[in-house]
């Protein structure tokens, strides 16, 4: 057997991988909830600084209390919740051994793109950037997840071809 087959996780979609992903969804949920107002200050304290950027002396439109669902990352809650249905206990260890890195990358990419997209909402202003912040904000925070899950899971394009 060669090495890199060794190192394969395949992830079977079936009716177990949907209840397990659904539960790991509310789960996760309800815990980026708990822990909104949390990941909301580690994430303005990122985005003041670019916000200073393009507004100088000037305030910036976003100073007023953040809603808690703000905090509920759809990308971090669909990325985690996928690779919690995928995962067994029997390849757990052989993923984090062989995709910790690109796990790594996955999650700074993840919250990178969240911080753009918020800056984009906060300095877009018009037509345009409705819905341009609707697309980033919504349709696509799921479809990132989702790549990043392809990514991580090479296994999953033998169910697609």
């Amino acid at each position: 057997m060669d090495l890199q087959e060794n190192k394969k996780v395949n992830v079977v979609l079936g009716p177990s991988f949907f209840l397990r992903f659904s539960i790991a969804l509310i789960v996760l949920i309800a815990l980026f909830y708990i822990l909104a107002p949390t990941y909301i200050s580690f994430k303005v304290s990122i985005i003041k600084p670019i916000l200073a950027f393009f507004y100088g002396a000037k305030t910036p439109p976003y100073i007023r209390s953040i809603p808690a669902y703000r905090g509920v990352s759809l990308p971090f809650v669909c990325f985690f919740s996928l690779i919690a249905a995928s995962l067994h206990l029997q390849t757990i260890k052989t993923f984090l051994q062989s995709k910790w890195k690109l796990l790594i990358v996955s999650i700074l990419c993840i919250l990178t793109y969240e911080i753009v997209s918020i800056v984009i909402e906060i300095v877009s202003r018009g037509f345009i950037g409705y819905y341009v912040t609707t697309l980033l904000l919504s349709v696509s925070s799921i479809l990132i997840a989702l790549t990043l899950w392809f990514l991580l899971f090479p296994a999953l394009k033998e169910y697609f071809q």
